[in-house]
């Protein structure tokens, strides 16, 4: 053997000393280490990397580095970029991938990457520094969740204004999402926590389902998981679908489930949602039901604060509403002065907001009430009592902004308003009512004092006659005056009830087309020999259209009309009854010779119980009721009354009917 021969083996087995010793070396390396020839196979492996493997450093020295990665895009590339990494010797960067342990567990690794080189220099394959980084990458993974959670709640917590369908939705694709879940669900609990109510899933889950019709509602009782979180109040993990108890199969066309998880949402030791989502790749923990808990009960307090807004802006706007379309005034008090006033308000006191608002309640009273006291004394009084806590209601007498009086009826009552004590005063006007009263005492006295009459006269002669003979020509005369007195107490009573019955709308109407002739002449017939002195004249156009009208009504209005116009013309003459067209429109009327009316008064001769009060009209008996039965038996036609006067000359009552549309079901003939 030559010399140059004896070299090369000695520096060979120096070579070999030196790798053995390397190699030995990396033994003592906690971390994996291994080498390979420029093909990826591997020459060398440590005990390191067979452990964090799993394989046996006898089955790694026949693999390629390739072999122990994840299979996918990645891995196919690795020769490529090896056999780059040879060609163009640039500084190798570290590599992270996923491998696949050899009892098929898959961890995160970072390799970095040297190179082996001859004497000579040239690249003959490599040395790889392996990091298991799976923990590093779970903990990098874990915080980036909580972030993603954190951002997640907050932008829930943000969603004040959304719709109801906006929140849930974004809350069930984020815990969807942060679960790392592919499918999710969510119902509603009924308050006796026997029935879920499915009210969404999940994007995906709607795309997998092929069912086309699913039920809305789930008896507790009788449903399978999704029920369970319900019977054991708490929160249910299932990792493996196929092998539970709870499970009660599902329909064909339902998504598959192979890993599921629900939890119950509390509101008051109530139940009120369960929310689920399923699919996960890795096994379900407990901080995947802290997930979906924190995010279904965000969701479901951010939907109560929503209904709290909604109905507290219901509740307002209610308010406001009858506060403004109230018809009593109401306004409110603070400090001795009015702050806010209704609609109504400015309207009973003829003033704009700016006029009321800022003054003191008794500016808008008399200086005295009617009972004698200060106006301003006897507010204060109220006022003090009410914030006591006393509701004080009183009858007052106000004035307006233009000066004049009305009567009305206060309520007040202490509200508060952030915490702070006022009042609300509501005022009704009762100005009607008081003349209504007033009114009612006067009917009460002219129709006791008219009945009176007519029964002390009755009364009287029945007592003579029962105590004394007399002969037929006086019997007669006894008789015919009390024939004339009970007729007028008939007359009283029957317009009484009849305007009793209409302003309390009891009276029936049956309106048909009538002939206004036959009408006029049924009238006339009935009042032809009412009186010596009086003579009836009827005046009636030609071809009057009928009217439409209650036939037994209008004969109410024109028998009243007539018996007026003798009444009030006891000195005689000619009585006109009369009728004539006024476009769509057809007039009656009745004109008398009589004592005419003053007029100032015409304006008030139709209301209820009013009479003309003069030395003339005093003579004549008369309760103020028949031309009140007169208007509202008019008004209930669509029609008018009104009448012209002149004192001493007489007056002329009109009334106006609506022209019928069609020709009369009846022809009643001509006179």
């Amino acid at each position: 053997m030559d010399h140059d021969t004896i070299k090369g083996v000695r520096e060979e087995e120096t070579l070999k000393l030196g790798e053995q010793r390397i190699h030995a070396l990396l033994e003592s390396v906690p971390l994996g280490v291994y080498e390979c020839n420029t093909d990826g196979l591997v020459t060398f492996a440590n005990e390191s990397y067979a452990r964090i493997t799993g394989y046996g450093k006898d089955e790694i020295l026949e693999m390629h580095v390739w072999d122990f990665m994840e299979p996918g895009p990645q891995k196919d590339s690795l020769p490529a970029y090896l056999h780059r990494l040879v060609q163009e010797q640039a500084p190798p960067t570290p590599y992270s991938c996923r491998n696949l342990t050899k009892d098929g567990r898959f961890i995160d690794v970072q390799i970095d990457w040297t190179y082996r080189r001859n004497e000579g220099g040239q690249v003959i394959g490599f040395v790889c520094i392996i990091s298991d980084t799976t923990e590093r990458k779970r903990a990098e993974s874990a915080h980036r969740l909580n972030e993603s959670r954190l951002d997640a709640l907050a932008r829930l917590y943000e969603m004040t204004d959304a719709a109801l369908h906006e929140i849930t939705n974004f809350a069930l694709e984020e815990a969807v999402r942060l679960t790392k879940s592919t499918v999710g669900y969510l119902s509603f609990v009924n308050e006796d926590e026997t029935v879920l109510t499915m009210y969404s899933w999940s994007r995906h889950a709607m795309k997998e389902c092929r069912i086309s019709e699913t039920p809305l509602e789930y008896p507790v009782a009788a449903t399978g998981l999704w029920g369970e979180a319900v019977r054991q109040r708490k929160p249910v993990i299932t990792n493996d679908y196929q092998a539970t108890p709870y499970k009660k199969g599902y329909p064909e066309g339902h998504v598959e489930l192979r890993r599921h998880m629900n939890a119950p949402i509390f509101d008051n030791g109530r139940i009120v949602i369960v929310a689920g989502v399923g699919n996960k790749e890795e096994e379900y923990d407990e901080t995947d039901v802290r997930q979906l808990s924190l995010l279904m009960q965000g969701m479901w307090q951010l939907i109560q604060h929503r209904r709290t807004i909604d109905a507290l802006r219901n509740s307002e706007e209610r308010y406001r509403a009858l506060f403004e379309g109230a018809n009593d005034a109401i306004f409110t008090i603070r400090n001795g002065r009015v702050v806010k006033c209704n609609r109504k308000t400015l309207e009973m006191f003829s003033c704009s907001a700016e006029e009321f608002i800022g003054r003191t309640p008794e500016y808008f009273s008399p200086p005295v009430q009617p009972d004698g006291r200060d106006s301003a004394e006897k507010a204060r009084e109220k006022i003090m009592l009410a914030l006591a806590g006393t509701p004080q209601v009183f009858e007052w007498q106000h004035h307006r902004f233009d000066g004049t009086l009305f009567e009305g009826e206060v309520s007040l009552n202490r509200i508060e308003h952030r915490d702070k004590a006022e009042l609300q005063a509501i005022i009704r006007d009762i100005t009607e009512r008081k003349e209504i009263e007033r009114m009612k005492d006067q009917m009460i006295s002219a129709v006791s004092h008219e009945m009176r009459t007519p029964l002390t006269v009755m009364l009287g002669f029945t007592e003579f006659l029962l105590e004394n003979r007399v002969d037929e020509v006086k019997l007669k005369d006894y008789l015919g005056t009390m024939h004339k007195e009970t007729t007028r107490l008939n007359e009283l009573i029957s317009n009484f009830l009849d305007l009793q019955r209409i302003k309390a709308q009891k009276v029936i109407y049956s309106f048909k087309p009538l002939t206004v002739r036959s009408l006029l002449a049924d009238a006339d017939e009935l009042f032809a020999v009412a009186s010596k002195k009086h003579r009836i004249v009827v005046d009636v156009h030609v071809d009057l259209p009928p009217v439409l009208g209650d036939r037994a009504r209008l004969l109410i209005v024109l028998n009243n009309l007539l018996s007026n116009a003798i009444k009030y013309s006891p000195k005689g003459g000619k009585i006109t009854l009369g009728a004539l067209q006024d476009e769509d429109s057809v007039v009656l009327w009745v004109k008398d010779e009589g004592m005419g009316i003053p007029p100032e008064l015409l304006d008030r001769i139709f209301d209820r119980f009013y009479r003309v009060d003069n030395a003339d009209h005093r003579t004549t008996s008369g309760t103020g009721l028949g031309l009140a039965v007169i208007k509202e038996i008019i008004h209930s036609h669509g029609g008018q009354v009104r009448v012209e006067s002149t004192v001493g000359k007489g007056s002329t009552f009109f009334v106006s009917l609506p022209v019928a549309k069609e020709p009369p079901a009846i022809n009643m003939g001509t006179h």
